[in-house]
């Protein structure tokens, strides 16, 4: 038999269910009333033809209706495919994975001291991933900083990190043209394009909002293209409670799932068998400087909680439980990421990255 994956989660509840279901109502709310500014306009067009309008702020409405057949429409079938037999990726129920991530911009050397990270370093972190039984996925953990120009960059990431790991991999992609040629790469690695359709390997990261409720322009029609190609795709929001977000840890997770489940609709107009992982990633701001502050407390609470949301909705979900202040491999950096990781993992999140 090969490698058994998915232990079960879901057993820690943070919120109530009275909280879970304002939680919820709220977001709605927000889509209504509130929405999102800054649409591209295929995605005005499709919400438009759905019920939706754009407000005399411009900004586009989504009617509850909408919202809620998406959530209902949802596949809850979704499976990460590997290239290597038995190490598929179950994201029904509460089945839980553990993942690499980060996007680090530069590595700790052996002598102790940061260097940019490399498209080497990009590879060996792959292959040192393909080797690890308890890290099931590889999610592009270094940026390759020796690559100078945004489509060299991407490209190249697809190639290092699956020609190091057979797992399943996630990876995000800077700009829409870019799109075509790295499907061409997996279509290719897969034997053709309806073999990748079948069993796609990769998985596109998208954050399509910049927070608060503010849609990222070109990184929607990055996610309209990769949907379009046949990629599954995570679908990110990533506030920062205290600067881009309410600085409660309440507020800052309604509008985390309100600009996720926006970013559901609009991928399951494109195509309504869509594989699309919900992926609230509610972050916390240290409130002294605005910048992001990984690790604490509430972070880890947060982070159980936008689980916790993707069960009540029956979505795979995806947490960055894993991020941390730490910067080096030490007390800090085992114990904020053992309290976080635990937490998401017990509030049944699917996919816990930068584990």
């Amino acid at each position: 038999m090969g490698p058994v994956f998915g232990f079960s989660g879901g057993q820690f509840r943070p919120l109530s269910e009275s909280e879970v279901q304002l939680v919820h109502s709220t977001a709605i709310e927000l889509l209504e009333t509130l929405g999102l500014s800054q649409p591209p306009t295929s995605m005005i067009d499709l919400v438009c033809m759905d019920g939706g309008e754009i407000s005399a702020e411009g900004r586009l409405l989504f009617p509850k209706a909408l919202i809620e057949d998406s959530i209902s429409n949802a596949r809850r079938d979704v499976v990460l495919y590997s290239r290597r037999p038995g190490w598929d990726l179950d994201l029904s129920g509460s089945r839980v994975h553990f993942s690499t991530g980060g996007a680090a911009p530069s590595i700790l050397g052996n002598d102790g001291t940061y260097r940019d990270s490399t498209v080497q370093d990009l590879q060996d972190a792959a292959r040192v991933t393909d080797n690890l039984d308890h890290i099931h996925h590889f999610s592009r953990s270094l940026v390759a900083r020796d690559v100078p120009d945004q489509r060299g960059l991407d490209v190249n990431t697809a190639y290092a990190c699956l020609s190091g790991t057979d797992k399943h991999v996630s990876m995000s992609i800077s700009d829409a043209s870019h799109v075509p040629e790295i499907a061409r790469m997996c279509y290719a690695i897969a034997g053709d394009e309806a073999a990748f359709r079948a069993r796609p390997f990769m998985t596109i990261m998208v954050c399509h909002v910049v927070p608060p409720m503010r849609f990222a322009t070109e990184a929607c029609e990055t996610l309209e293209a990769a949907v379009r190609a046949g990629f599954p795709v995570q679908l990110i929001s990533a506030g920062q409670a205290g600067a881009t977000s309410p600085a409660s840890i309440a507020g800052s997770l309604v509008q985390a799932v309100a600009e996720t489940l926006a970013g559901l609709a609009f991928v399951q107009l494109i195509d309504p068998n869509v594989q699309a992982v919900f992926a609230p990633k509610p972050l916390v701001a240290d409130l002294r400087t605005g910048a992001m502050c990984g690790g604490g407390g509430e972070q880890a609470i947060l982070m159980a909680g936008a689980a916790q949301m993707g069960r009540f909705y029956d979505l795979p979900t995806s947490s960055i439980a894993g991020i941390t202040d730490a910067k080096l491999p030490d007390a800090q950096h085992g114990y904020e990421k053992s309290l976080a990781v635990a937490l998401a993992a017990q509030a049944g999140a699917n996919l816990v990255t930068q584990a």
